[in-house]
């Protein structure tokens, strides 16, 4: 007849009920704790470095001419990129676009996107559209402004007629 030790099973599966019950707390109470940092405003780049007057820049946004293009002229078409080689979060320049474009005289007729991002704002007979898009491999931020003469014949934004 065997004899079974069930007093030493006893302790050996208490110890690992232990375990396994502490390892599970220390992953409730440390797996979802995020360092937070407040975020500030972003500031305007000087005013010799914006391409056009009423366009402002925000700070840390580089003119990456080779991508931009420009007709010289009246009515203006423009398409200026800007990029920001260090991480930011969208939400930053997103709301520095808003804020100073509509400082300039720029009224906001359209926001969408998440991801990539755009703004569509209209001044006399002009529209301005922001695109901001974000690349994690590059940790660079892009800025897209586009100016040209607004649709007479639109009743909103001409995004329609864009193809890309």
């Amino acid at each position: 007849m065997r004899h079974h030790h069930y007093s030493q099973v006893g302790p050996v599966l208490k110890r690992a009920v232990v375990a396994a019950a502490a390892l599970a707390l220390t992953a409730i109470a440390f797996g979802g704790c995020a360092y937070v940092v407040p975020t500030t405003p972003l500031n305007r780049e000087p005013q010799d470095k914006w391409f056009a007057q009423d366009v402002p820049v925000p700070e840390g946004f580089k003119y990456v001419p080779v991508e931009s293009l420009s007709e010289p002229g009246e009515p203006r078409n423009l398409k200026l990129v800007y990029r920001r080689e260090s991480y930011i979060d969208m939400d930053r320049p997103w709301a520095f676009y808003q804020e100073a474009l509509s400082g300039r005289g720029w009224q906001l007729q359209f926001l969408y996107g998440f991801d990539r991002r755009g703004m569509v704002f209209w001044k006399g007979s002009e529209e301005l559209r922001v695109t901001l898009d974000r690349s994690y491999r590059a940790t660079c931020v892009t800025a897209i402004v586009e100016v040209e003469p607004k649709d007479p014949d639109a009743a909103g934004p001409s995004l329609a007629r864009r193809v890309e």
